[in-house]
């Protein structure tokens, strides 16, 4: 966990709002890291002013919201024909 944070931290401070933007879209994706300590990180580094809150807040709920949504659309077009795959058809039927 600690190595996570580490390297979490490391690539926000490098890459402050793409690194935002990119961290909640992955985690939308399932990455082991939860939106919310993303989100909090933020707004610790806004409080900081490393970054601008209003930016912060922009990005970050850009992030979420694209996260959200592409998985979304993935499920949404490509749900029904994974659902109804041989593996998964033996396991769930």
């Amino acid at each position: 966990m600690e190595e996570g944070l580490s390297f979490l931290t490391t690539y926000l401070e490098e890459f402050t709002y793409i690194g935002i933007f990119t961290i909640l879209i992955l985690a939308g994706f399932g990455l082991p890291i939860p939106e919310e300590i993303v989100l909090v990180f933020s707004g610790y580094l806004a409080f900081l002013e490393y970054t601008k809150f209003s930016s912060t807040v922009l990005i970050a709920l850009l992030g979420v919201l694209a996260g959200d949504f592409i998985l979304f659309s993935f499920g949404r077009r490509w749900g029904y024909v994974v659902l109804n795959s041989p593996p998964l058809k033996l396991a769930f039927y």
